[in-house]
């Protein structure tokens, strides 16, 4: 880019061996010779959200060669988890955007992501043979998926056998969509996309279809995906946590569904690749050919951590992790919450919540510190019903064009205040040592049966628990939640 930030025209080869858009070069090669008019330069060089960022001035006049070497360090570690986006589309196969399947390659291995299932609509896409050709396929593990694109909604569906037909994407009841989905040959992960979106006058998790104060879906009964986009990069919330609000009253309500992140992107850098993506608790240590049983056991059992420029993680006293069950438990919980990102971003807050209600959070104070920015323990006593406990933090968005944070997909609000942010998953809390995980719609129903129809004893059971319970109380009694 021009010193003033603007991103200029070039070319750029090896012809073959690299992705050129205005302003962005990928290489598979880690080498490009560029092509620009005179003038003074900034260029940035990185490899992702786990790496450095390397920048450096140039002037050139005509006819100039100037020879650059930019070193990247890794910054954010991710040992034992693997960098997912599950939601990536090629024009070649999606029709629209601009990434043909060849240059989506580059895109993959330049932005660091060692999972990249291919989702183009309705379609099956093997990214295997590009790959090879393109000499990136030690960098990540290819899968075939399909974005099941419906006007009642979008579905990922992941992996899918070689062969496999396409589903019918024309039923738009989900007790008819969602088991033709799920039949498709090879097929262990279903997500719900961007389920704020409209498409075709139809929002998945709109006001029609769903009461985000109780968790209350008009299809619940059909409601069979494993996890659902939180953050999709390309297509994000004016408010960054409105589907996390919608995420939380739905495992109120008993679905277990875990949360990811993703890209959604059909360009080589208009909306970047991985910016938003999912870490899958498994083996990395080679990410050209990871353990696939592995990752799949990993989305059925919640063991994802959310990202958009940070990382988050959570350990219950000392023992328990993202996607356990938290039992044999003590009086007094231990809750650390780890916070990382690159050095290009900062961290500035971190909360804890417990059945979606806010339960601790801390101001974080991060001078741009590469890896572990915050670490923080929150002492917490043991709740008197069982809880899911989740760790969210963000901090302010990166504005640099290299990784600028995009405006809302669908805006509902005329203000943009750019956001990074990271998120566990839930650790299940056992708070009755029973050896099993009780919803708040499970819990409000077991003191429903308690009390019979007596108020007074209903009232005073219900002193004792959160909101949540409160919620799923009230709509058990036809009264209006609080």
């Amino acid at each position: 880019r021009s010193v003033d930030g603007a991103l200029q025209p070039l070319s750029a080869g090896p012809e073959g061996g690299v992705a050129v858009r205005t302003g962005v070069v990928y290489t598979k090669a880690g080498q490009a010779t560029l092509g620009l008019p005179p003038g003074r330069y900034r260029i940035q060089a990185g490899r992702g959200f786990e790496w450095s960022v390397a920048q450096c001035e140039v002037s050139l006049t005509g006819g100039a060669v100037a020879p650059l070497t930019m070193e990247l360090s890794r910054e954010v570690p991710t040992k034992g988890w693997i960098a997912a986006d599950s939601h990536i589309h090629t024009l070649t196969h999606s029709g629209h955007g601009d990434a043909r399947i060849a240059e989506r390659m580059l895109t993959i291995a330049g932005e660091g992501i060692e999972l990249a299932i291919a989702t183009d609509h309705n379609h099956h896409t093997d990214y295997a043979p590009e790959a090879a050709a393109a000499g990136v396929a030690r960098h990540f593990t290819p899968v075939v998926g399909n974005e099941v694109t419906t006007k009642h909604g979008h579905f990922n569906a992941f992996p899918i056998k070689a062969g496999a037909a396409v589903a019918d994407s024309r039923p738009e009841n989900w007790s008819e969509l969602l088991p033709l989905i799920r039949a498709v040959p090879g097929v262990e992960v279903i997500t719900l996309n961007h389920p704020r979106d409209l498409h075709s006058g139809f929002v998945p998790l709109g006001g029609l279809q769903f009461n985000a104060k109780t968790g209350e879906h008009r299809q619940a009964a059909a409601l069979d995906i494993d996890a659902m986009e939180v953050v999709t990069s390309a297509a994000m919330q004016s408010d960054i946590h409105r589907l996390y609000r919608d995420w939380f009253a739905l495992l109120n309500r008993g679905h277990r569904i875990a949360a990811i992140a993703s890209s959604d992107s059909h360009d080589v850098n208009r909306f970047i690749l991985g910016q938003g993506r999912t870490y899958v608790a498994a083996a990395d240590g080679d990410p050209g050919n990871l353990d696939l049983a592995g990752v799949w056991r990993s989305y059925r059992e919640g063991r994802l951590l959310v990202s958009l420029g940070l990382l988050a993680q959570m350990k219950v006293d000392g023992r328990f992790g993202v996607g356990d069950l938290a039992t044999g438990l003590g009086p007094v919980l231990t809750v650390e919450a780890t916070v990382s990102g690159p050095s290009w971003v900062r961290a500035d807050h971190v909360a804890l919540y417990g059945n979606g209600v806010l339960l601790r959070e801390e101001v974080l104070w991060d001078d741009f510190t590469p890896g572990e920015k915050a670490r923080v323990v929150w002492k917490i006593p043991r709740p008197e019903h069982d809880l899911n406990l989740v760790v969210i933090a963000t901090g302010p968005g990166v504005t640099s064009p290299f990784w600028e944070i995009p405006r809302p997909y669908q805006p509902d609000s005329k203000t943009f205040v750019p956001r990074v942010l990271g998120s566990t998953n839930p650790v299940w809390i056992d708070a009755d040592g029973d050896g099993q995980y009780q919803s708040a719609l499970t819990t409000a129903l077991g003191l429903q049966k308690q009390c019979g129809g007596d108020d007074a004893k209903w009232e005073a059971a219900l002193r004792n628990c959160d909101e949540a319970i409160r919620i799923q109380a009230a709509l058990l009694r036809g009264r209006s939640p609080p």
